[in-house]
């Protein structure tokens, strides 16, 4: 009641608001189960949510969120009810509350119900799409989300979905081993993302380039060089062409094993293949140079990528700052700095620090440079943090940082404040 007048009042409820609402009928249904209280009409509450909406968009949405609420308290036989009175209707409800509800009863263990389901996603669209590609599409959805890592509880709560349905009737080429090998990979669990691309192979399916490429990546950011070129090795065997991003993770193999000659051995080999190094390319050569204290053959593949007019990433940018420095050329130090802030994703005040921190890392930093930088971040109208003001008081000591804090107009309680942190 107080839903309705909510709404008669002009007021668009929020999610929450169904979702207390929804409980409550619930809440009130289990108690009349206790009392056998047969008057209790759980239906009739509910089609009054929906009879609050005034246009098709709001019937949709009540629709929506009834079967969504439903499915998340475990009720998903009345959450599967309340979906066809939605299609009565004339509502189609959305893919984002099929695979919740389909999340719900994978939780619950109800396998049947989880494909259920997923054959309801977008049955208007084409009704042909297959078990796989609705399940590739789930786990996909479930395991790494929009801008988010591996989801480690979902892989291995959907990775059991699909084990059981392998022994059930669901035939084992409809399943989407795929998806496990590249989640497992990302994840860091090389014996399970094999153990996947073994199930596959049993299951008389190729694994694409991509996935034997996830695990080029694993083995080569494990440092187990020889298990990435077996990767590498087996894209080749399985009749695919290694594009550059295999390429590249073979590359990084090199480089996590502090092997700098190998890496170059492994770029020349790509250009007599015809592959083209990119920024990734030259910037892992440039890290593991730089990372060596091998400055002048950093600065050496640096000259080689801007000749070909190729730009670095700006991890390779931070590490030739100190490359710079370090051989006296403070022209390109600061030119490399700048070029950081350019390329990296962080903004602001992140930037100058991580600049500050590049010019003051170096064994031999440069007075002249730490100033620059710091005239520029105060010019940019960024007040300098903890970080920034312990850096540049090590790097110039007291006397001089004092100096070019005032040169600055930085405030000298500002200053205090920071420092006292």
């Amino acid at each position: 009641a107080i839903f309705e007048r909510m709404v008669a009042w002009g007021a668009q409820p929020d999610e929450e608001h169904f979702d207390w609402t929804v409980k409550a009928i619930q809440q009130g249904s289990n108690e009349a189960r206790q009392r056998d209280d047969q008057t209790f009409n759980m239906t009739r509450l509910l089609g009054r949510i929906v009879a609050t909406s005034s246009t098709p968009k709001q019937q949709s949405q009540r629709y929506d969120l009834i079967v969504r609420k439903l499915a998340t308290l475990g009720l998903t036989d009345l959450a599967a009810e309340w979906y066809e009175r939605a299609g009565a209707a004339g509502v189609r409800c959305s893919k984002v509350t099929c695979e919740f509800a389909a999340r719900a009863s994978m939780a619950d263990g109800q396998d049947l119900k989880v494909l259920s389901w997923l054959r309801r996603v977008q049955p208007m669209v084409d009704a042909n799409v297959s078990v796989k590609s609705r399940l590739a599409d789930f786990v996909q959805r479930c395991v790494v989300g929009l801008g988010r890592g591996v989801d480690i509880t979902a892989l291995d709560a959907t990775a059991k979905l699909v084990r059981r349905l392998s022994l059930s009737q669901i035939d084992p080429s409809e399943l989407p081993f795929e998806q496990f090998i590249i989640a497992y990979a990302r994840s860091g669990n090389m014996v399970q993302a094999v153990e996947w691309g073994n199930k596959m192979v049993e299951a008389k399916q190729k694994p694409s380039q991509r996935a034997y490429t996830e695990l080029v990546r694993l083995s080569a950011r494990d440092g187990r060089m020889e298990n990435a070129m077996r990767w590498f090795q087996r894209i080749r065997l399985s009749g695919y062409v290694p594009d550059l991003t295999a390429y590249n993770d073979m590359l990084l193999s090199f480089v996590v094993s502090r092997n700098q000659d190998g890496a170059v051995e492994w770029v020349n080999g790509m250009l007599a293949e015809g592959v083209v190094p990119d920024g990734r390319t030259y910037s892992l050569v440039i890290g593991s140079f730089s990372k060596a204290r091998d400055p002048f053959r950093a600065i050496e593949w640096q000259d080689r990528a801007e000749a070909q007019g190729v730009l670095l990433n700006w991890e390779a940018y931070f590490l030739l700052v100190r490359v710079h420095v370090e051989v006296g050329d403070l022209a390109r130090a600061l030119e490399a700095a700048n070029t950081m802030a350019k390329f990296t994703k962080r903004t602001g005040a992140r930037v100058w620090t991580m600049q500050m921190q590049a010019a003051t890392g170096s064994v031999l930093m440069s007075p002249e440079l730490v100033k620059n930088i710091f005239r520029g971040m105060m010019k940019a109208g960024y007040e300098p943090g903890l970080t920034v003001l312990t850096s540049v008081k090590l790097a110039l000591g007291s006397e001089e940082s004092e100096a070019l804090f005032k040169e600055t107009y930085l405030s000298p309680d500002h200053v205090r404040r920071i420092l006292a942190r």
